[in-house]
């Protein structure tokens, strides 16, 4: 035996006998990682080991060693501080369970970001000592978090470190074979068992139907100018002027024609029959769904002649159904829901060049149709619109055939059923009866030439009994009567009724309703009252006084009427001098602009026009 062979079976000696001090003596893997490493022999060219040490008559529970086999080539191992076996570095390890041979497969599962990142994999065999099966990683570095599935027993809190109950086997058990296993296919469908975090799904916003009881689009129709409604809900459902498909050139035009609403209003829109308005954006036709109530209104001035036989003044139809506020062939409005079949009707014909405010509702039990502030037609329907799928038009249900032609103003939707009085309150309609004109000295020699004028706006005769006219002078904070009624006293509908001082024949020579011997001053203020003096009702009132406890709604006005001159209420906001006088505009159209303030509702008139209970009704 050459010297070569000698000195490599005593280094191979000198290993083994090291390394069973190394088991006997306890010697930390930490420590032992310390120690000197030292080449190994060329194992196979050596005798076999129990031929030179017959360790098993010494050690007689030691098995013969197998045959070494090359060993591959591995991902440098770094050690980890404390008692443990050196592993690679893993971004997430289950905990096991002190089970003596526990199988553990760690799967990564997809992460938020957009491409996973497969991790290390650790198999433990159920063999005594387990198997270590390395996958490198696909990346340089991990960028994501595995959730980690466990069988049989995981716990839902990755850690680095193992359980306690795993024990290090002495070296002199058959050692482990490292054999490097191929990497892991991620499988089709990979279901976690233990999901660490849950990722939140992308939410695409879709067009809803409003929530319940809002107001969903108002379009006031003020513009002046373009092709663009805004709404004014803040809903942002804006409104297109479309002209006829044959004229293209043809849009709706704005005018100053405006409706008696108290409502802020300088102009409406003239539809010619061949236009229309409609959803700017598609998308928000949906919105106009409604599943369990709605109202619609308008102010409208319909013209008496019509191109097509119908129209829809609000259409939304689709889906076989849907609901619509529909102008009939015979002039009156109809709420229609679902087909023609059930109508709430209107009693009036709204077709007579002459603005109406126009509402229709459902509250999921009745469908009513309201003209005026007045309900005239109601009936049972339960089914609710169907409507999905259709656009959502303005004065048109058809737009090649269906055009209404006339103005439209103040359009309010709701996905809820209104009250009676909610309509009134939206249209800005005075349902009250109002003091419309009074003159407070006939000029030199006539002062006591006094009037007080009353206008009934509504479509009902109004009975005055148990009224009273009432009166302030200057600083009083008591009421003098001037006229009460006791007895039937009744203003037309859409009339007038008129009191007058009785001094000089003057009452008689103006045809007034009822004198008195009364008299109006400069520093006076009135009320119409229901009831008795100071505590009754007060039904409307009007100063031009400006003491503190005067009779009067928001600010008197100014300046004081002069000889034979009048205060006159507006018959709408955009009234004045001229359109109220002789030949103008807003003549006969009655005088209900009432937004309770002294000074916006009246104009001082030069020349007084008192009307009493026999001159023409006058319609707003």
């Amino acid at each position: 035996m050459n010297m070569r062979i000698k000195i490599q079976i005593r280094s191979f000696i000198l290993g083994g006998l090291l390394g069973l001090l190394t088991l006997l003596n306890q010697v930390s893997p930490a420590e032992a990682f310390n120690l000197p490493v030292l080449s190994l022999p060329d194992l196979p060219r050596l005798l076999p080991l129990e031929r030179l040490i017959p360790l098993q008559r010494i050690i007689p529970w030691i098995r013969p060693l197998p045959t070494f086999k090359p060993l591959p080539t591995l991902i440098p191992l770094q050690p980890l501080e404390g008692e443990h076996t050196p592993t690679p570095t893993l971004t997430t390890v289950p905990t096991l369970t002190p089970t003596p041979t526990p199988t553990g497969t760690l799967t990564p599962t997809p992460s938020r970001t957009p491409t996973p990142t497969v991790t290390p994999t650790v198999i433990l065999t159920s063999t005594p000592t387990p198997t270590v099966t390395i996958t490198p990683t696909t990346t340089p570095t991990p960028t994501a978090t595995p959730t980690s599935t466990v069988e049989p027993t995981a716990t839902s809190t990755p850690t680095l470190t193992p359980s306690a109950t795993p024990t290090l086997t002495p070296p002199t058990q058959a050692t482990p074979t490292l054999t490097p296993t191929p990497t892991v296919e991620p499988t089709a469908t990979p279901t976690p068992t233990v999901p660490l975090e849950t990722p939140t799904p992308t939410i695409t916003p879709t067009p809803t139907t409003p929530e319940a009881n809002i107001l969903v689009a108002y379009w006031k129709i003020e513009e002046e100018s373009g092709t663009t409604v805004l709404d004014n809900s803040g809903n942002g459902y804006n409104l297109d002027l479309i002209p006829h498909f044959d004229n293209p050139v043809n849009l709706p035009s704005w005018s100053s024609d405006i409706p008696p609403t108290s409502n802020t209003d300088v102009k409406s829109l003239l539809f010619d029959g061949d236009n229309h308005a409609q959803l700017a954006n598609s998308l928000h036709n949906s919105a106009f769904d409604f599943t369990s109530g709605f109202t619609i209104q308008a102010w409208m001035k319909i013209e008496s002649t019509q191109p097509y036989p119908d129209c829809g003044v609000v259409a939304k139809l689709g889906g076989g159904g849907g609901y619509m506020m529909w102008l009939t062939g015979g002039g009156k409005i109809a709420n229609f829901i679902n087909g023609s079949g059930s109508l709430a009707l209107s009693s009036t014909i709204v077709q007579d060049n002459s603005w109406h405010h126009a509402a229709i509702t459902w509250d999921g039990q009745e469908k009513s149709v309201y003209i005026d502030g007045v309900k005239e037609d109601s009936l049972s329907w339960t089914d609710a619109p169907i409507s999905t799928g259709g656009t959502f038009y303005l004065t048109t249900y058809s737009p090649v055939n269906r055009n209404c032609k006339g103005y439209l103003d103040e359009v309010k939707i709701y996905n809820h059923a209104r009250s009676d009085q909610q309509i009134i309150e939206d249209a800005g309609i005075t349902t009250h009866v109002v003091i419309s004109e009074i003159q407070i000295s006939g000029g030199a020699g006539a002062t006591n030439h006094d009037f007080i004028e009353l206008y009934n706006p509504t479509s009902l005769p109004f009975d005055l009994i148990g009224h009273r006219l009432v009166k302030r002078t200057g600083g009083s904070t008591s009421d003098d009567t001037i006229k009460s009624w006791t007895s039937s006293a009744v203003i037309p509908a859409r009339g007038f009724y008129l009191w007058a001082n009785s001094s000089d024949g003057y009452a008689a020579s103006i045809g007034a309703d009822a004198s008195t011997t009364d008299i109006l001053a400069a520093d006076n203020s009135i009320a119409l009252r229901l009831g008795a003096e100071n505590t009754g009702n007060i039904i409307d009132s009007l100063s031009w006084d400006s003491s503190e406890n005067a009779l009067k709604e928001g600010t008197e006005f100014s300046p004081d009427p002069g000889g034979n001159q009048s205060l006159e209420r507006k018959a709408r906001s955009t009234s004045t001098v001229d359109s109220m006088s002789v030949g103008g505009i807003d003549e006969f159209k009655g005088n209900s602009y009432d937004s309770n303030n002294n000074t916006a509702d009246f104009i001082l008139r030069a020349t007084s026009q008192p009307q009493n209970s026999s001159s023409p009704a006058e319609k707003p």
